[in-house]
């Protein structure tokens, strides 16, 4: 059997509270790029782009 690590429901919850930019600005902010009105994209995905509260990513066709 594989070594399954157990994350309490309480920390997926508020993980789930978190927007892409916020996950960045707080793990790694050097990797946000900032593109001017309120639009950053990475910079390992240049492709990938953060605009309040929401993302596409254009070369994966995924948006939310």
């Amino acid at each position: 059997m594989k070594n399954i690590k157990y994350v309490p429901k309480e920390i997926v919850d508020e993980l789930k509270k978190m927007d892409l930019y916020t996950y960045y600005n707080l793990i790694n902010p050097s990797e946000l790029v900032y593109e001017g009105n309120d639009r950053y994209c990475t910079k390992t995905h240049d492709s990938l782009k953060i605009s309040n509260g929401m993302w596409n990513w254009f070369s994966r066709r995924c948006r939310w």
